[in-house]
């Protein structure tokens, strides 16, 4: 039951955590009146204004005034013995804040065998009638009625006070509203319906309304009754307690905010409820009396999750067509998209259409600030003829607390800014520190009879109630009249300025009427300051005003006072003086009046002084406004109709080379525009031409193409230098050429093209717009020229001594002679390389041989450095002394020997002293070698002899095998360097192996540089010096070149034998084959006869034939 009961004040405080406060209008914030309760009391947690009358003998003459405020947490004077059951308070319009005095409301202790009143919540709510002399009604909704032991119930109860305050006794109902108790038990019923958290009469002021959010499981229950006793219908009305048949189910708390009004017709009263836990959204229902109880006729739903759709309903005639709009709250409303909003209030604009299909104005506040928590009819504050609307935001500014004041209007319905927003720091300082100021609201009561609505605000958090005031407003109507147009060069009328001086000059006319509705003033006079301006525009731009005022030429306004009577125009004339030297006949005089009041500082009064009275402070009325403008013309050399035709055309070209025209970034001239403007009918006044230019220009000046035309002038805008604004003439007549000029510092390489467009404007009646305006392009490249140069260090390099094999490497030193190939990379083109690539073709081995398929180290690569610039080189893996040797001693290599005998020989030698030099001192050494190299042949020194050949290692010869090893560059300036060194060991053994019978072997490492993709417009101004070829000579050490191949003797031996052998051999094969045998003489004659016989014996038978 506790616990039960402790649900809607706990849900109190949940909703007081995040609310604003917002008032409006014309409401004195200077002077507030102020009441303090005591503290932790809730002092301020509902407050109500009311009117006291003279009774009987005179029912509308109101005697007093006083502010009625709950506190229901408070102890009661009346209740000694019970704990803090709650009070309401009668406060007096004073300038004291501790003068509120308790009512005697309930002034019984409790029975504890038949009623619990502690923390009862009395003054939870208070209320008064509608109209003067009406009753008030005040509740304890955790009033808790016990009916055992064991079991209460938490009814709720509410008290019906008469005009003057006290209990109503003699109304049938004693005063004391108890609805639940005629109903059943149980927390499914009405055993925790906790009546009177929401109470209110109904508009006409004949019934009483009660809501009971806690019935039937908190879906909520409305009541309704006759309050004047002068009704035979003493029905207690209730709506539906099905839930089908009420519109909302359970837990929606229906009952927790209440009003009434005619709604849907002019007939019947409608019964408004808020339930803001409806289908968690939020709802509010419509129910009208029929059959002995309350019909459901209307349900607004929301469509906002969580939102508390309901929390607060006010009903006000916002658009005075005489029917009630609905003005409904939603304090928890936020927007998933929009951060800065916190709550809102929905305003249902009626009609005789009704309310149902109507689209909500929505109203937004600040976020958490709990905007829409409280809400009220504040009447017509300013007296329009339209009433307005408080919204309550008590946790707006931080928990301080604010009020927004929303002016009702006949179109609009409400205006949707704000018109005023009150805050506690708008207080004196004593005052400054109140918080959740717009807890609760009461408006629409005339509380210092001055004709105007107040406002009473709650904030219980401090303990503190504020009456705000409201000042009367006035209403000054004023017009402002000149003439037409003025004649520049008619000086027939002008006006004399000093002894000799005369000036064009007109008059212009400033009529004020007064109105006021404020009651009790004693005097119907009011002070109304008054100042004409002329050019404010011009003069905010820098530019010199072409009229003055009071004959001096620095004058550019003209200021006074005027005393009006209400109801009467006062009219004044005030003289312009047209200056002498205006150029500028197109434009009109732009005139200005401003109005207003003089504003008096009103002091706070001290503690039970005089309330002061606002009669004395009014305020102006703004929805009328306190400003007219005026406008006079020239007139103007465009025939008698003053109408000026004009036909222009704009023509614009870049005075760049190229088609497309191109700039060169980094190109140091200035970029020059040509611009001609011509026009080929009646002049054209105030011809301006508006160019659009890149943000990376920057104007120079404007150069015209002749000395003797028309200078033109350009302005950049302030606060947006790409827009340029050019006054070309005026007026423009024929032609005008002339040159923008721009500095070109700020273009980029981001940026592809320059695009500037133009538009030629006139006030003058422009027959053809299509050709006054211009678009032109430039492309924007960037020329830049990378070259790339090597060199090798030293240039000539030695092998020779012991080869060694792979696996016996310890040290690089091991390896060979250290030697360098430096690449140099330089941007000489005008414009920045954003990237760029140098790719290395390193020789790191020869070509294969039939003994190593493989190939052979050549150069061993040990390190890449970039001692200048910024570059990131990748190498493939196993190049980079993939031995991970390490060096012995940093600098100074020296090359092994093959014995003792022979570095003896070494060193008793002049080369070879030469070459020690090269080994310990490698600078010094080189140097000693050249020398020697220039005074003897180098066949000589060398030892070699011309016959001996040369090799070539180059992969692009296919006489070796490159790595590609690429460096990339981010970013190279224009004129800087890139240094990139190559440091790597000739593999000695590879040269003793493959070249020690060669003259010499040039070992070549290739580079070449190219540009990286890129979206910008760059161009390789020269590409012919991106690459470069850099040559190490390699030379054979002087013992090689000495030595000359000794014979082993048994080879000579062998050789012999085995020629005696072959000739051996040779003989006898002649010898089988008669080559040796002679003949002898007789058998040579006798063959020799024999073939003379044969000879002669043929001849004669070939004489015969």
């Amino acid at each position: 039951m506790g616990r039960m009961g402790s649900t809607l004040p706990s849900l109190f405080c949940v909703f007081l955590w995040i609310l604003p406060l917002t008032l409006g209008f014309n409401y004195e914030t200077r002077i507030p009146l102020v009441k303090q309760g005591r503290r932790n009391s809730y002092f301020g947690f509902s407050v109500a204004q009311h009117q006291i009358t003279a009774g009987e003998s005179d029912p509308l003459r109101v005697t007093e005034n006083v502010l009625l405020v709950g506190a229901p947490m408070d102890s009661n004077d009346f209740q000694q013995n019970t704990v803090q059951p709650g009070a309401l308070y009668r406060c007096p319009i004073s300038t004291r804040t501790n003068d509120c005095v308790q009512l005697r409301v309930d002034d019984t202790d409790e029975d504890i065998t038949a009623e619990n009143k502690t923390l009862q919540w009395l003054g939870v709510n208070v209320e008064t009638m509608n109209n003067i002399g009406g009753k008030v009604l005040t509740c304890a909704h955790r009033y808790m009625q016990v009916v055992s032991r064991d079991a209460s119930w938490g009814r709720g109860r509410c008290f019906q006070l008469t005009n003057g305050l006290e209990l109503d006794e003699s109304h049938t109902s004693n005063g004391d509203w108890s609805p639940c108790e005629d109903y059943g038990d149980g927390h499914q019923e009405y055993g925790y319906c906790q009546a009177g958290t929401a109470g209110a009469f109904s508009a006409d002021d004949k019934d009483i309304i009660l809501g009971a959010p806690g019935s039937y499981y908190w879906m909520g229950v409305l009541f309704a009754t006759d309050v004047t006793d002068q009704s035979s219908d003493y029905n207690i009305y209730k709506s539906p307690e099905d839930l089908e048949v009420a519109g909302v189910s359970r837990n929606s708390y229906l009952g927790w905010a209440i009003t009434s009004g005619r709604f849907l017709t002019k007939d019947t009263t409608d019964y408004v409820a808020g339930a803001p836990r409806a289908n968690s959204r939020g709802a509010v229902l419509f129910f009208g009396k029929e059959a002995g109880k309350l019909v459901t006729r209307l349900v607004l739903k929301s469509d906002y999750l969580a939102s508390s759709f309901g929390f607060s309903v006010a009903s006000v005639d916002l658009n005075f067509d005489t029917w009630p709009d609905l003005a409904v709250g939603a304090p928890f409303y936020f927007d998933a998209k929009n951060s800065k909003v916190g709550g809102a209030v929905f305003v249902y604009m009626n009609d005789k259409r009704g309310m149902e299909n109507v689209e909500p104005i929505k109203l937004l506040g600040p976020t958490d600030s709990l905007f829409g928590f409280a809400l009220a009819n504040a009447g017509d504050v300013d007296r329009d003829g339209y009433y307005d609307l408080a919204v309550g935001a008590p946790y707006d500014e931080g928990g301080m607390g604010a009020v927004y004041l929303y002016r009702g209007d006949k179109n609009a319905g409400i205006v949707r800014k704000y018109s005023q927003k009150i805050v506690p720091t708008d207080f004196p300082t004593q005052f400054a520190s109140i918080r959740t100021f717009g807890y609760s609201l009461s408006g629409g009561t005339d509380l210092d009879d001055n004709g105007y609505k107040d406002l009473l605000v709650g904030a219980y958090e401090t303990a503190n109630v504020v009456l705000l005031r409201a000042r009367p407003v006035v209403t000054v109507e004023a017009t402002f009249e000149g003439p037409g147009t003025i004649d520049p060069n008619d000086f027939s009328s002008a006006c004399s300025v000093g002894v000799n001086a005369s000036y064009i000059c007109f008059d212009v006319t400033v009529k004020l009427t007064y109105t006021s509705r404020a009651r009790g003033s004693r005097d119907d006079r009011i002070t109304v300051d008054y100042k004409v301006e002329a050019e404010k525009t011009r003069l905010d731009a820098n530019l010199n005003s072409r009229v003055f005022f009071n004959s001096r030429l620095d004058q550019n306004s003209y200021q006074s006072q005027v005393r009006l009577r209400d109801g009467r125009t006062a009219e004044r004339k005030v003289k312009v003086y047209v200056k002498r030297d205006v150029r500028d006949y197109l434009r009109p005089i732009p005139l200005e009046l401003n109005y207003d009041l003089p504003q008096n500082t009103p002091s706070l009064p001290n503690a039970g002084r005089p309330v002061t009275n606002l009669i004395n402070f009014p305020i102006l009325n703004m929805a009328v406004g306190n400003k007219r403008d005026l406008q006079v013309h020239f007139q103007k050399d465009c025939g008698e109709d003053q109408n000026c035709n004009s036909n222009m055309l704009l023509s614009a070209r870049f005075l760049l080379p190229g088609n497309p025209p191109t700039y060169s970034l980094g190109s140091p001239d200035e970029l020059r525009i040509e611009v001609t403007a011509q026009n080929f009918d009646e002049p054209a006044y105030e011809a301006a031409l508006l160019v659009v230019v890149p943000k990376t220009l920057s104007l120079v000046g404007v150069t015209g193409v002749q000395e003797e035309e028309t200078k033109t002038s350009c302005i950049p805008r302030e606060g947006n230098e790409t827009y340029i604004d050019c006054e070309v003439g005026n007026p423009l007549r024929k032609l005008q050429k002339f040159f923008l000029r721009f500095e070109t510092r700020g273009i980029r390489t981001d940026e592809p093209e320059l695009e500037v467009s133009m538009e030629l404007t006139t006030t003058s009646n422009e027959t053809n717009t299509a050709d006054d305006r211009v678009t032109i392009v430039a492309k924007v490249i960037v020329e830049v020229d990378l070259t790339v140069s090597g060199s090798s260090k030293p240039e000539q390099v030695f092998f020779g001594g012991e080869s060694k094999g792979e696996s016996e490497m310890e040290y690089l030193e091991d390896i060979g002679y250290p030697l360098s190939h430096t690449f140099v990379v330089r941007n000489i083109g005008t414009g920045d390389v954003p990237g760029a690539v140098v790719s290395i073709d390193w020789p790191y081995e020869i070509m294969n041989t039939p003994l190593h398929p493989n190939g052979k180290w050549l150069l061993y690569l040990t390190d890449i450095a970039v001692p200048v610039g910024n570059a990131l080189c990748q190498a493939p893996r196993g190049i980079i002394n993939p031995l991970s040797l390490e060096s012995r001693r940093p600098i100074n290599y020296k090359p092994p020997t093959s014995s003792t005998t022979t570095r003896d020989r070494y060193q008793v030698r002049a080369t070879d002293r030469v070459r020690r030099s090269l080994t310990d001192n490698y600078d010094h050494g080189m140097q000693t070698f050249m020398r020697r190299a220039r005074e003897t042949n180098i066949g000589e020194l060398l030892g070699t002899k011309t016959s001996r050949e040369s090799k070539v290692l180059d992969c692009k010869l296919g006489t070796a095998r490159c790595a590609m090893i690429n460096c990339t560059i981010d970013l190279l300036p224009k004129g800087k360097d890139v240094i990139i060194i190559f440091q790597a060991r000739l593999w000695n053994s590879t040269f003793l192996q493959e070249y020690r019978e060669v003259k010499e072997v040039d070992i070549v490492s290739h580079a070449s540089v190219r540009m990286l993709p890129t979206r910008f417009s760059i161009v390789e101004a020269n590409p012919d010096n991106d690459k470069a070829t850099v040559k190490t000579k390699a030379f054979p050490d002087f013992d090689l070149q000495k030595e000359a191949p000794g014979v082993p003797l048994w080879i000579i031996i062998v050789a012999v034998v085995g020629g005696l052998l072959l000739l051996v051999l040779l003989i006898l094969c002649l010898w089988k084959c008669g080559f040796f045998r002679r003949t002898k003489i007789k058998e040579q004659r006798a063959v020799k006869r024999k073939a003379h016989s044969a000879y002669y014996d043929q001849v004669p038978q070939q004489a015969k034939a």
